[in-house]
C-alpha cells in the first residue's frame, strides 16, 4: 500500500502542448492526480491555471522582448475562454482576453499584437503594446477617435495610442521617389508620324 502511494505521487504530468520560444520553453501540462493544469516556463517558473477542466495552446508570438502565448480553456463557469500569457526573462503573467465565449482574430507586428473580437456588430479590440495588455475598446470608439478623412487605416498620430490597431502599411509621403520620365506604359499599336502640314 505504501509503495502504491509512493508511485502515484511520483507520476509525471501529461504534456498537452509545448512552445519553444527564442529564450524559453513554455509547456502546457496536466497533473495526473487532480487534473490541474499549469504552465511551466523554463526551469524556474510554473504558472497554475486554476479551475480549468481543459486547455489548449492556440498560438505564440514574439512582440519586442515579450513572448506571448494564447491559451484557450474550458471550466465550470465558461465553455470557452481566451487567456494571454506574457513571458519575459524576469516574469510571466496570465491575463484574460475578453469575456466568456468571445473569440478573437489575432494580428501582430514587430512591437504590437491586436486581438479583434469575432462575430460582433461592434467588435471589441485588445492590444498588447509596450509590455501591457489594453482593452477592450469598441471599434466604433476607435473610429470616432480618428480625424476626418483618415480612412480606416490609423495615421501616424495614433502610433503612441496602445488601443489603436497597427496600420496595414505606412502612409506614402515625400520620401517616395517618382518613376523616371518615360517609364510609363508603352503606347498601344503602331505610332504614326505627326503631320507637319
Amino acid at each position: 500500500m505504501f509503495l502504491l502511494g509512493a508511485l502515484t505521487s511520483c507520476a509525471t504530468p501529461e504534456v498537452k502542448g509545448v512552445i519553444q520560444m527564442s529564450s524559453s520553453r513554455i509547456v502546457l501540462q496536466q497533473a495526473p492526480d487532480d487534473g490541474a493544469y499549469s504552465v511551466p516556463i523554463g526551469e524556474s517558473k510554473n504558472i497554475p491555471l486554476p479551475d480549468v477542466k481543459s486547455a489548449r495552446i492556440e498560438g505564440a508570438w514574439a512582440i519586442g522582448r515579450h513572448q506571448l502565448v494564447l491559451i484557450t480553456t474550458t471550466s465550470k463557469e465558461c465553455a470557452r475562454a481566451e487567456t494571454l500569457l506574457s513571458v519575459t526573462d524576469e516574469n510571466a503573467l496570465l491575463q484574460p482576453l475578453g469575456k466568456c465565449e468571445e473569440r478573437f482574430t489575432i494580428t501582430s507586428g514587430a512591437d504590437q499584437l491586436t486581438a479583434r473580437q469575432n462575430d460582433a456588430r461592434d467588435p471589441s479590440i485588445w492590444t498588447f503594446l509596450h509590455g501591457s495588455l489594453n482593452g477592450p475598446v469598441l471599434l466604433s470608439v476607435l473610429n470616432a477617435r480618428r480625424p476626418r478623412g483618415s480612412g480606416p487605416v490609423a495615421g501616424a498620430e495614433h502610433a503612441a495610442d496602445p488601443t489603436v490597431p497597427p496600420a496595414v502599411s505606412q502612409p506614402v509621403g515625400d520620401d517616395v521617389v517618382p518613376a523616371p520620365v518615360g517609364a510609363g506604359p508603352l503606347p498601344r499599336g503602331p505610332q504614326r508620324s505627326p503631320r507637319l502640314f
